[in-house]
């Protein structure tokens, strides 16, 4: 999948042109103490016409929600600021991640 769309190579190493869309992932590994459908909302709130929740699922290791960030002004830091404020009164486990552009980090 190609997330970003080469148009100069003048910027910081790994910056390539203008980012096309962003693939965020959130992932639970323990027990929630709300619906993944409560989590989603928010999420999906907070982001209004900057992006979406594009999926979700649960199984044995745990569960995930799949959101895509479409406004190309939103960089990766910023992305993970929005979702962090969305969920924080969710007391969501410490385990929990999120993961942008291949890049983990707490939630």
């Amino acid at each position: 999948m190609l997330l970003f769309a080469c148009t100069h190579d003048d910027g910081p190493c790994g910056t390539f042109g203008q980012l096309a869309h962003m693939d965020v992932f959130l992932y639970f590994h323990e027990r929630l103490s709300c619906g993944l459908d409560e989590i989603e909302d928010r999420v999906s709130d907070a982001l209004g016409e900057r992006g979406e929740v594009t999926g979700s699922g649960a199984g044995v290791s745990g569960s995930n929600i799949d959101v895509e960030i479409t406004d190309d002004d939103v960089a990766e830091d910023e992305a993970r600021k929005i979702i962090r404020e969305a969920v924080a009164e969710l007391n969501l486990p410490a385990s929990s991640v999120v993961a942008i552009n291949g890049r983990k980090l707490p939630l």
